[in-house]
């Protein structure tokens, strides 16, 4: 009985520590904006990385979460424990016709 007891604690203990560190939707953007630049070292010293910061979406799924791309439902992140991890390419061109009219790209 005190085994099970031990392994509830400790299960209990997980789950809330999962949920207090989960990340926000700033740090998966920050994430997707630093893999951005490492990937197009020009456009992303232009700022362009803040404009696919701009069509990130955020599921949060309380105990890990999931940074997407707002248009396409396409994730390209996770994050759990206070880590967010990139792991598709972001390449701008790509998702062009998300952005603002106003900002033309080519």
């Amino acid at each position: 009985m005190k085994s099970h007891k031990g392994k509830l604690l400790l299960v209990t203990i997980v789950i809330i520590a999962l949920f207090v560190s989960n990340p926000d939707i700033n740090k998966h953007r920050e994430k997707i904006v630093e893999k951005f630049k490492q990937e197009n070292p020009i456009s992303g010293f232009l700022g362009a990385g803040e404009l696919v910061k701009e069509i990130v979406a955020y599921d949060n799924y309380y105990l890990f979460s999931y940074g997407k791309i707002s248009a396409t439902n396409e994730s390209v992140s996770f994050g759990i424990a206070g880590f967010v991890i990139v792991y598709k390419s972001l390449d701008l061109l790509k998702y062009k016709e998300m952005l603002p009219k106003e900002i033309n790209i080519n």
